[in-house]
């Protein structure tokens, strides 16, 4: 519009290849940002303003908008920090679905890597097997160089290959008997409790799912079921014993 003077909008639609409609919404945005002028006439004729003074006006706004954005920020940093632990406190607690037995070992992973003290893992030989392929035993073992604690209860089903289990050098292995074929991975402040995980094999499987909380309460109640079960399981040593039985 610069080189071509004032023009109409169908005279500009065709110039840059657009309907008119596209056009005429185009323009009055550029109106709106003090880019070009029209006249009162009929058809409406649209021309474009002084560059320098146009761009000066734009970047000014921009300026301004940003001001009162910085303004705005700080407002609503200053209240938060003011009222951040009674925030804490009251909204702690949430869950999540995890979908897919890859994002399900996944998750368990970041629990062994950022737990402080200690993690329980509670599930099937099998589904224990599986995990071997994934990152999950590189995890364990940095895990207990690091003077944390993972305690693995699992359930040996019939005619289980344990030798992947073995391979996977953990130093606290106990065997019980399971309430169910599902798993749980109990860490500090996080539980992940999955249901039934003997139904498709492989790690891509999207069967597999999980319920994942950091409430207080549910994790204290399955802390103590875990605990449980690692008391009434056998010792590692006779692991050995198991194997050859099967």
């Amino acid at each position: 519009m610069l080189r071509a003077g004032p023009s109409r909008v169908s005279q500009i639609s065709n110039f840059i290849r657009i309907n008119r409609v596209k056009g005429y919404r185009i323009l009055e945005n550029l109106k709106k940002l003090d880019l070009v002028s029209s006249t009162f006439s009929n058809p409406i004729v649209y021309s474009a303003n002084d560059l320098e003074e146009s761009l000066h006006s734009l970047v000014g706004s921009k300026k301004f908008e940003v001001d009162r954005l910085e303004k705005t920020k700080n407002f609503i940093t200053k209240n938060y920090h003011a009222s951040d632990s009674a925030l804490t406190q009251t909204n702690n607690s949430h869950f999540t679905i995890i979908s897919g037995r890859y994002n399900i070992f996944l998750r368990i992973e970041k629990m062994i890597n950022e737990t402080s003290k200690e993690i329980y893992i509670v599930t099937t030989s099998k589904d224990l097997g599986m995990m071997y392929y994934t990152t999950i035993p590189d995890a364990i073992l940095k895990a207990q160089k690091n003077g944390k604690m993972v305690r693995i209860v699992f359930e040996v089903e019939k005619n289980q290959d344990l030798e992947i289990i073995e391979r996977m050098k953990v130093d606290n292995y106990r065997i019980a008997g399971l309430p169910s074929k599902g798993r749980i991975a109990c860490g500090d402040s996080e539980t992940l409790v999955s249901g039934y995980t003997a139904g498709k094999s492989g790690l891509n499987s999207d069967e597999d799912s999980a319920v994942m909380t950091n409430s207080a309460e549910f994790v204290s109640n399955m802390h103590c079921l875990c605990w449980q079960l690692w008391k009434s399981g056998k010792q590692l040593h006779q692991l050995e014993h198991i194997g050859r039985r099967n």
